[in-house]
């Protein structure tokens, strides 16, 4: 296989990619629009879409689709001991499709990191 695992992950080996996205978009929406929660859908269907692409070249390294969406949890409240509120957001993803690296999805391999 060409490359594979003796090419390690660099920004050289993304430079070549570029996205041209439309302003004023669900992708590029820029200020004053409001976007935060919004990328838990959008991230990763985004992610789907450019493995898919790439899929149709490099079938045999591209992974299946991922679970496609994550969870937002929101916990808040009042911290007695410190005498003021709190807020805490977290998100989870869905899991990493298979490939022909490897067989099972595997949550701790999301297309995602945890905020």
């Amino acid at each position: 296989m060409e490359g594979g695992e003796t090419v390690p992950a660099n920004d050289g080996c993304f430079r070549p990619v570029t996205f041209k996205l439309p302003e004023r978009s669900v992708v590029n929406a820029g200020p004053p629009r409001a976007v935060s929660a919004g990328n838990v859908e959008t991230s990763q269907r985004i992610v789907d879409v450019v493995l898919g692409a790439l899929a149709q070249a490099l079938p045999d390294l591209i992974p299946a689709a991922s679970a496609g969406t994550m969870n937002n949890v929101t916990i808040g409240g009042y911290d007695a001991q410190r005498d003021r509120e709190f807020a805490y957001y977290e998100t989870i993803g869905g899991g990493a499709g298979a490939s022909p690296l490897r067989r099972r999805c595997a949550p701790d391999s999301m297309p995602c990191t945890p905020t």
